[in-house]
C-alpha cells in the first residue's frame, strides 16, 4: 500500500520544521560562543593570580583587606578585625568580573569630564604577580556603562555599572566577620546556660547531649539542643556600641539578662547579654573584651527560656 499524499506532505513540512529549529539552535549557539569568545575583562590575567590584598577608598573612607597566613584581616581607620571570607571572595570576584566594554581613550581626555578627577570610590588590588590601580567614575551618557581609569595603563574605559556601584560606599562593616564567635559546632563539647531565672548546663558525651539539672519526667531533645547549638554558631553582630564604656551598667550589662559559656576544643567563650538597645536591638559584650556591641532581638528570642524549651517529656507508655 502506498503512502498517502496527505502523509507524505506532513512529513515534508515535518523534516522542514526539523531542520529549521536545528538552524535556529546553531545561530544561537555560534552567537553564544562567538560574545564569549570576544568579551573581555578589565584585568584579564587576575583570574590566574592569587590576591594578597586589596585597598579601598571613597571619600571619608580607605579600607585595607590582607590575606595573613590563608585569614582575610580588615582594617580602618587602624582598626584591625577579622574579616567575613564569604565576603571577601565576593568582591575579590566582582573584581576579577569587571568586564571591559569599551576603551575611551588611552591617552590626553581630561579626567574630570568623566567624573573621574574626584572619583567616587578608587582601589588597589596587589596580587602575587601584580599591582592593579582603578578609579571609578560617573556613568556614561547612555546610563549603560561607569567610566574607570586604568591608572597603570593611563586609559579610560567603559566597564559593567552594575559591578563597578558594587565598589561604591564600602565600609569595615561591610567585610567584618560579623559572627559573635568562631565556632565549629562539631568542636563545641559543653554548653552552659543562663537566661533570667533559667539555668540549665548540657555537654556531649558519645555523640549525645547529656543535660542537667533536670526533673526524672524530662530528657533533653537532642534536635532541640542542636539548633540551640546552630544559633550560638551563626550568631551575628550588628555593630560595635563602644569600645572603652564608662559603665557597664548603662548597657544592662553589669547584671546581665542571658549568659552563655561555651566550651570548644579545651577553651571557653562566655558571652552575656545586657538590656533592649532599642525596638531591634540588644546589647552584647564577651568576657574576653571591653568592647559593647549590639546584635538583633531575634538573637535573643531564640535562647530558650524554660526547661520546656529543650526537653521534652518522658512517654508514660
Amino acid at each position: 500500500m502506498g503512502t498517502s499524499p496527505y502523509l507524505k506532505k506532513f512529513s515534508g513540512t515535518l523534516a522542514a520544521v526539523v531542520i529549521f529549529f536545528i538552524l535556529l539552535a546553531g545561530i544561537f549557539l555560534f552567537n553564544g560562543e562567538d560574545k564569549a569568545e570576544n568579551k573581555k575583562m578589565v584585568f584579564p590575567s587576575l583570574e590566574k593570580e592569587e590576591i594578597l590584598s586589596v585597598m579601598l577608598k571613597s571619600p571619608g573612607s580607605e579600607i585595607n583587606i590582607e590575606n595573613v597566613d590563608g585569614q582575610w584581616f580588615v582594617s580602618e581607620s587602624e582598626r584591625k578585625s577579622k574579616a567575613d571570607s564569604t565576603s571577601v571572595k565576593e568582591l575579590i570576584n566582582d573584581i576579577k568580573s569587571m568586564e571591559l566594554i569599551q576603551t575611551v581613550s588611552s591617552q590626553g581626555l581630561e579626567l574630570d569630564e568623566f567624573g573621574l578627577q574626584e572619583p567616587q570610590s578608587e582601589f588597589m588590588v596587589i596580587s602575587d604577580k601584580a599591582e592593579y590601580y582603578l578609579l571609578i567614575g560617573n556613568q556614561n551618557p547612555s546610563e549603560t556603562g561607569t567610566y574607570v581609569y586604568d591608572v597603570d595603563k593611563d586609559r579610560v574605559l567603559i566597564t559593567d555599572k552594575a559591578l563597578a556601584s558594587r565598589l561604591i560606599d564600602k565600609s569595615q562593616k561591610d567585610f567584618r566577620d560579623k559572627r559573635v564567635i568562631a565556632l565549629i559546632p562539631d568542636l563545641v563539647n559543653r554548653i552552659v546556660l543562663r537566661v533570667g531565672n533559667f539555668y540549665i548546663q548540657f555537654e556531649r558525651e558519645d555523640g549525645l547531649w547529656i543535660a542537667g539539672p533536670l526533673s526524672d519526667n524530662t530528657i533533653l531533645d537532642q534536635e532541640k539542643a542542636e539548633q540551640l547549638l546552630t544559633t550560638l554558631s551563626d550568631l551575628e553582630i550588628n555593630g560595635v556600641v563602644s569600645r572603652e564604656p564608662e559603665s557597664l551598667k548603662t548597657y544592662g550589662l553589669e547584671m546581665p539578662t542571658a549568659e552563655i559559656e561555651i566550651f570548644q576544643n579545651g577553651a571557653s567563650h562566655k558571652l552575656f547579654f545586657g538590656k533592649r538597645k532599642d525596638e531591634d536591638e540588644y546589647y552584647i559584650k564577651f568576657d574576653s573584651q571591653n568592647t559593647v556591641y549590639s546584635t538583633s532581638k531575634e538573637n535573643f528570642k531564640k535562647l530558650p527560656k524554660n526547661v520546656d524549651d529543650l526537653t521534652r517529656g518522658l512517654s508514660t507508655n
